[in-house]
């Protein structure tokens, strides 16, 4: 699901996984949004915080996105076809 307040509400293949798993829904996994921000990754993007992410990408040369070294520059989000 998503928190921020001026996007629709979107509903993640992981969220409803967690709706059937507790009995709380029957879900319908084709309505599922696909979440593009964080895809393609790896494992670090999802075990490891935010500072170890960047820290460990920035060793090996790699970009940061979608984190940014520069707070408040303007960005266009790739995944949303910006």
């Amino acid at each position: 699901m998503t928190p921020y307040p001026l996007e629709s509400n979107r509903v993640s293949r992981i969220t409803l996984a967690y709706f059937e798993d507790i009995n709380m829904y029957d879900v319908d996994y084709s309505m599922a949004d696909d979440f593009k921000w964080g895809k393609g990754l790896g494992c670090d993007f999802v075990l490891k915080s935010c500072y170890e992410f960047i820290k460990n990408r920035k060793s090996r040369g790699q970009d940061i996105e979608p984190f940014c070294d520069i707070p408040k520059e303007p960005k266009c989000a790739g995944y949303e076809n910006g």
